[in-house]
C-alpha cells in the first residue's frame, strides 16, 4: 500500500475520507480491500456466531495483528469490539479474560518487529520515551505502595502494552497506512452505528440494557459503551462536515444517526464528551489563528456554520418543546420518575456522588502516597478480584471510580498524580499537530472519563480511547489536511502560470538572428 492517493487541484479531502491508489484496476482494489478485510470480517463472524468460536477469534486477530503495524493497530480495535459486543446477540465470549491479554501482546511484538516505516512523517521519541519513564515511575510505585501489588503490577503491564503500541504503531507508520488504518477503524465505527439502528428496528428485545426501556445499548454490551462511542463518531463527523470540501451528505446521514442513537443510550457522559470535543477543537482553531502564524487546521467553511446554526434555529421554533422534555429525560434519567428537575451537573452528582465520596476518603487518608494502581476503593471489594486457576494471577478485577481525576489522585497521590497529568497535557498538546479533528476527538475521549475512568483499563472501554489516543497524538505536523490543502493550492498557482519559452530555444534564436545588425 505504498501507492499515492489521488487529488483533485479544487478538493481538500480529509484523512478519513475514502480513496483508493492512484492507477488501481478493478482486480487491484479487490484485491487490495480483500487483504484488509478478509480476515478482520472473518475474526467478527466468529465472535457472533457463538461463545465456542469467539475464543478462536481471538487467535485470529491475534495472528493477523503479525502481519504489520495496521494490522497491529486493527486488532486492538478489534479486541475492544469482541469484549464490548451485545452478548444477546452473540453470547459472552469465551476465555476473553485470557485472550484479550494474548492480543495485546501480539500487536505490540508485531510493532516491535516492524519499527518504523522509512516513510514515517511523525516525531514519535520524545512521547515514547516520556510514557516509558512515566509507565516506570507507575511500576515502582505499586511495588511500594499498592495494597495488592500483583493486581497493580498485572495492570500496568496490560496499560502501558497497550499504549506503548498504540503510539509505535500510529507513529511508525507511513502517510498511506495511518490513512488506511483510519479509514477502517472510522469505519468499524460506522458500522457499529448502523447496525445498532437495525437493531434498534428490528430487534427492540435485545436492544436495550438488561430490559429497561431507556438504556439503549445496540450493537455493545452496554449503554454506557455505545453512548461514548456515538460521541467519538458524532464528534469526528460534525468537525468533517464543517471542514472538508466537498460536502458528503452520507456524513450529513451518519452524524444525524449517532446523535439520535446517542440521545437513546440515555448516556449522558456521552454528550458532555461530544460537546466538550467540540467546544475543544473549535477553542484550538480559535487560539491558532490568532496566536499562531501559521494556521494548522482546516478551514472552517462559514456558510456551511451559519446554515447548521439556522437549521437548529428552525428546529427550536418548531420543536422546542419536544425537543426540551426529550433533554430533561436525558439529563434527568431516573430522577425524573420521583417529580424532580435537575440540572445536568446535578444529575451527575446524584448518580456518582456515592464513588466520589469513596475516593475524596481515600485521598484524605493518603493525599501523598495513594492505596495503589487499579485498587479497588473498598478493601472489601479485594474479594471480588478474578484470578487464573493455574497461576492464581489477576485477570479479572472490574473497579468503578468514576471520576479520572480523583481516581489518580487517590490510587497515586498527588506528588505522582501531577507527573501523570503532565503526561495528559503532554497529549492534549502534540494532538494539537493534526489539527481541529485530532483535538476534538483526544478532548472526546479523555472527557468521556469524567463518569467512569476508562482511560488506564484497555480491558474494557479504555482501548478504544487508547486506540484514538495514538492516532491523534502521533499525527504528522498541519495533519493531512494541511498537507493536501498546500498541494491543491500549489496546483491552481501553477494553473494560472504561463511560463516564458526557454532562450535556447529556436524561435527565439531566429527572431534574435534576425535582430542583430550583419
Amino acid at each position: 500500500m505504498n501507492a499515492p492517493y489521488a487529488l483533485h487541484p479544487h478538493q481538500a479531502r480529509s484523512e478519513l475520507s475514502v480513496e483508493y491508489p492512484i492507477g488501481s484496476r478493478s482486480a487491484d482494489r479487490f484485491r487490495w480491500t480483500f487483504q484488509l478485510l478478509a480476515v478482520p470480517f472473518l475474526a467478527v463472524v466468529l465472535r457472533a456466531a457463538s461463545p465456542p468460536t469467539s475464543a478462536l477469534s481471538y487467535l485470529v486477530i491475534a495472528g493477523y495483528a503479525f502481519a504489520g503495524r495496521r494490522q497491529a493497530i486493527i486488532a486492538l480495535f478489534l479486541v475492544w469490539l469482541f469484549n464490548m459486543m451485545n452478548h444477546d446477540i452473540g453470547g459472552p465470549p469465551l476465555y476473553a479474560a485470557t485472550l484479550r491479554h494474548v492480543v495485546v501482546l501480539a500487536a505490540a511484538m508485531s510493532v516491535v518487529i516492524h519499527g518504523v516505516s522509512r516513510n514515517a512523517v511523525t516525531k514519535r521519541a520524545g512521547i515514547m520515551w516520556a510514557t516509558a519513564a512515566m509507565l516506570g515511575l507507575m511500576l515502582l510505585h505499586s511495588l511500594a505502595i499498592s495494597r495488592a501489588p500483583d493486581l497493580s503490577i498485572l495492570k500496568i503491564i496490560m496499560f502501558a502494552t497497550a499504549i506503548l503500541a498504540s503510539l509505535g504503531g500510529w507513529g511508525g507508520m507511513d502517510e498511506d497506512e495511518r490513512r488506511t488504518t483510519a479509514q477502517m477503524i472510522f469505519g468499524g465505527l460506522i458500522l457499529l452505528s448502523l447496525a445498532s439502528l437495525v437493531i434498534l428496528v428490528a430487534f427492540p428485545g435485545r436492544a436495550y440494557y438488561r430490559g429497561t426501556a431507556t438504556l439503549f445499548k445496540g450493537a455493545l454490551q452496554h449503554s454506557q459503551s455505545l453512548g461514548p462511542m456515538l460521541a467519538f463518531l458524532a464528534a469526528a463527523l460534525t468537525i468533517q462536515c464543517l471542514t472538508v470540501r466537498p460536502l458528503r451528505l452520507w456524513r450529513i446521514v451518519v452524524l444525524l444517526i449517532s446523535l439520535y442513537l446517542m440521545i437513546r443510550t440515555s448516556a449522558r457522559i456521552s454528550l458532555v464528551a461530544y460537546l466538550g470535543g467540540i467546544v475543544a477543537g473549535f477553542g484550538y482553531a480559535m487560539a491558532s489563528s490568532l496566536v499562531v502564524r501559521y494556521r494548522l487546521h482546516p478551514q472552517i467553511v462559514g456558510t456551511r456554520l451559519v446554515v447548521a446554526t439556522l437549521l437548529m434555529m428552525v428546529m427550536l421554533a418548531a420543536f422546542g418543546g419536544r425537543i426540551a422534555s426529550l433533554a430533561r429525560e436525558f439529563i434527568a434519567k431516573a430522577a425524573i420518575e420521583d417529580g424532580e428537575d435537575v440540572s445536568l451537573v446535578e444529575a451527575g452528582m446524584k448518580s456518582r456522588g456515592a464513588v466520589m465520596e469513596s475516593l475524596m476518603i481515600n485521598i484524605r487518608r493518603n493525599p501523598l502516597l495513594g492505596v495503589g494502581f487499579g485498587v479497588p476503593s473498598d478493601p472489601a471489594d479485594m474479594g471480588s478480584i478474578g484470578r487464573d486457576p493455574i497461576l492464581g494471577l489477576a485477570v479479572i478485577a472490574p473497579v468503578e471510580k468514576g471520576v479520572l481525576p480523583l481516581a489518580v489522585i487517590e490510587e497515586f497521590g498527588i506528588p505522582m498524580a501531577t507527573i501523570i497529568f503532565l503526561w495528559i497535557a503532554m497529549l492534549i498538546l502534540l494532538s494539537t499537530r493534526g489539527g481541529m479533528l485530532t483535538v476534538t476527538v483526544l478532548a472526546a475521549c479523555l472527557l468521556s472519563n469524567i463518569a467512569e475512568a476508562a482511560f488506564f483499563s484497555p480491558g474494557g472501554f479504555g482501548m478504544l480511547e487508547l486506540v484514538f489516543t495514538g492516532w491523534a497524538v502521533m499525527a504528522p505536523v498541519g495533519g493531512r489536511d494541511r498537507q493536501q490543502r498546500d498541494q491543491r493550492r500549489a496546483a491552481e498557482a501553477r494553473s494560472f502560470e504561463r511560463p516564458l519559452p526557454p532562450l535556447h530555444s529556436l524561435p527565439v534564436q531566429q527572431h534574435i538572428g534576425h535582430a542583430l545588425p550583419h
